[in-house]
């Protein structure tokens, strides 16, 4: 992602990965959360809910839901590096870090 030299790109790319990420996040937590051996939290009121309702939080399903979104952000950063065939056009890319770790 290069926003000042690409804006549109930056754009489109950007939202075209946090999409997939958002669905990778959602789906793992929902999926993996539940094999938490402790009660679900409810978001809004923080009360313990039985397993599978709709709002609940678990730590598993918070972690995984992260783990996801990293595995995405690794994904892009693999395929984009691949995708940049020219050494001299990499080097002048700014970091690609944060997209990873921080989604910016």
């Amino acid at each position: 992602l290069h926003a000042a030299a690409l804006p549109l790109s930056t754009v489109l790319q950007g939202a075209y990965l946090g999409h997939y990420a958002c669905c990778a996040g959602d789906t793992w937590a929902s999926e993996l959360g539940v094999l938490d051996r402790s009660a679900p939290r409810l978001v809004t009121t923080c009360r313990k809910v039985p397993t599978g309702t709709n709002g609940g939080v678990s730590l598993t399903g918070t972690l995984c839901s992260a783990a996801a979104g990293v595995f995405m952000g690794l994904t892009y950063f693999f395929i984009e590096n691949d995708a940049v065939l020219d050494e001299a056009a990499a080097a002048t890319l700014p970091a690609q870090w944060p997209v990873i770790l921080l989604g910016l």
